[in-house]
């Protein structure tokens, strides 16, 4: 008997990584075809909705399509009638309406967008903060990756249908530890760029950075203009590179100004690699304080700075984190993520009423 047929709609999917989301979107793709949902996903590939160009001979590969622009709109339609899902699970507000299908929909919020609004004192809503409510109200389910996003989605859609199904990671040896001081990511006001590099010109070290904004060079080139000299910018790095660096790694920093899960610093955590993090978001959903890592008020590079002196130069402190954090990152697996995603797949699936 076959599984669910479940059509994901996201902006990246690896092995093309341009943030978290992609990272997150694979491992749920992953996850549930372990446990027999039959997947598969349209990739909003460095999308241009104004785009003009002819439609490209797009073509599916094991059950991936990946789109450019507007023209190659029919062919996803094409390929969503051909699979017939029995339901399409969204990953960005935009793409809600992309294509056209009787199939519920679940939405999954991967970025707070009204949150980030009001943490940027920014009076209208965005397009993708309107984009984001409307697909929250139209959906059969809304899944949210930590506590923190489950309410306030909750506040502000009381009629939705709001679950909580935390990210995984990978188990992982525990890495043998280096000096690197690692931040993965991008590069933007809302995850405290600003402050991280105002705290790296108060400390002796180097901070390597794992990430940026690929599909927008110019900004990559303001923030990097911004850094100080003891900042080395790595790019987006495959799976494997960035392994290499959790192996090499003594401390992750996340000072966002607010995150909707942390997956980055979880990854890190697997590895064994205490975090310093903000107290924005669910950050202190992935770090106890003291226990697997160190919590910084956010939007404070005064007290960035001391956290990540004190853990580079505290042997005894890093060694009781980096066993707290492996620890704590043991309650974050993709199967269990696959397994709670399972339960909701199924309740939308013809004929077939059982869980898993």
């Amino acid at each position: 008997m076959t599984g669910p047929r479940v059509l994901h709609l996201t902006r990246d999917f690896p092995p093309r990584v341009n943030g978290g989301i992609s990272i997150a979107v694979g491992g749920i793709v992953a996850a549930t075809q372990d446990l027999g949902a039959n997947v598969a996903v349209l990739s909003f590939d460095a999308w241009r909705p104004r785009s003009r160009a002819r439609g490209s001979a797009v073509s599916a590969v094991d059950g991936v399509m990946r789109l450019r622009g507007p023209a190659d709109l029919e062919a996803a339609q094409r390929f969503t009638d051909r699979f017939g899902p029995d339901l399409v699970h969204v990953h960005a507000g935009l793409l809600f309406g992309s294509i056209t299908c009787p199939a519920p929909r679940v939405f999954s919020v991967h970025v707070g967008q009204r949150r980030q609004r009001l943490l940027r004192s920014l009076d209208r809503p965005t397009k993708s903060e309107v984009a984001q409510a409307r697909a929250i109200a139209n959906s059969a389910v809304v899944i949210t990756p930590s506590r923190c996003v489950q309410a306030e989605v909750r506040a502000s859609a009381p009629r939705a249908d709001v679950r909580w199904v935390p990210l995984g990671v990978e188990p992982r040896p525990r890495a043998p530890g280096g000096s690197e001081l690692l931040y993965v990511g991008r590069l933007a006001d809302i995850k405290g760029t600003a402050e991280l590099f105002a705290a790296m010109r108060q400390v002796d070290a180097e901070l390597l950075v794992a990430g940026g904004l690929p599909d927008n060079p110019r900004a990559q080139s303001r923030w990097q203009a911004q850094a100080p000299n003891n900042v080395r910018f790595l790019g987006w790095l495959d799976r494997v590179a960035l392994e290499r660096r959790f192996q090499s790694a003594r401390m992750i920093v996340a000072p966002s100004w607010h995150e909707t899960f942390g997956l980055a610093v979880a990854e890190a955590m697997s590895h064994g690699v205490p975090a310093i993090v903000s107290d924005a978001g669910a950050l202190p959903e992935r770090v106890t304080h003291e226990q697997s890592g160190l919590i910084v008020p956010a939007r404070d590079p005064r007290a960035l700075a001391a956290a990540i002196t004190r853990l580079a130069t505290d042997d005894d402190l890093h060694e009781r984190l980096a066993t707290g954090a492996l620890a704590a990152a043991k309650a974050w697996a993709w199967p269990a993520c696959g397994r709670a995603l399972m339960r909701i797949y199924r309740e939308f699936e013809p004929g077939r009423s059982d869980g898993i």
